[in-house]
């Protein structure tokens, strides 16, 4: 019998961040049909779980150089 672990899992966005002139994209996927998304400056999001809390914010660094950090 397998034994169910059931998280409850609250997403908080706290800013959906401004797009620059000519934002960076995401990575290019290995199926060539996916598409690559632009990443926004000072976007940050929060996320709540019973076993751990987790925020994920971009912020440009320069025009060529976005800096991801997870807390």
């Amino acid at each position: 019998m397998v034994d169910l672990h059931i998280v409850h899992i609250i997403i908080l966005y706290i800013s959906s961040g401004t797009y620059p002139d000519n934002p960076k994209l995401t990575q290019k996927s290995r199926k060539k049909d996916k598409p690559q998304y632009p990443i926004p400056d000072n976007y940050i999001v929060e996320i709540e779980s019973s076993e751990r809390n987790i925020r994920r914010e971009t912020k440009y660094i320069s025009n060529t150089i976005v800096c991801y950090a997870i807390k």
